[in-house]
């Protein structure tokens, strides 16, 4: 019993360090160019929409009272623009490259992506029609690139 009341708060614990660690190089992607709109900006922002979802699900399916519950959303909804805050920190005032930390957040990106895609069968067999359709994708974008 013990584990699962603190399950929720585990989920929150680890979605709140992959956003802080996500928007930590939002600020360096762009140092010096001009892009127009900020890609990875957008993608996060989208990302956060499911993700609350998914947590206050969580919550409710906890039994996590309502308060605590937004109380929790809100703390995850900070941690992106505090690790904003944070990168752009370390840029000025320790002239630290955050290329490191854009290599973490889109390795978690292709994690989860893969987890999603690759063992959401039973059994975690590869689909091969999705492998197939992964490939497509992949070449398509290469194309279009």
């Amino acid at each position: 019993h013990d584990i699962s009341k603190a399950f929720p708060y585990v989920i929150l614990i680890s979605l709140s360090v992959h956003s802080l660690i996500e928007a930590m190089p939002l600020l360096s992607s762009h140092e010096g160019h001009d892009h127009g709109p900020n890609n990875l900006l957008w993608g996060i922002f989208l990302h956060k929409i499911p993700v609350a979802i998914a947590l206050m699900t969580i919550f409710k399916a906890a039994n996590i009272n309502r308060r605590n519950a937004w109380i929790g959303l809100g703390i995850f909804a900070i941690t992106a623009p505090i690790g904003l805050l944070f990168g752009a920190y370390l840029m000025n005032h320790f002239n630290v490259n955050l290329n490191f930390v854009m290599a973490i957040a889109i390795g978690m990106f292709l994690h989860i992506s893969t987890t999603i895609i690759f063992e959401s069968n039973a059994g975690h067999k590869i689909n091969l029609y999705k492998f197939i359709a992964i490939l497509c994708g992949f070449g398509l974008g290469m194309v279009l690139n």
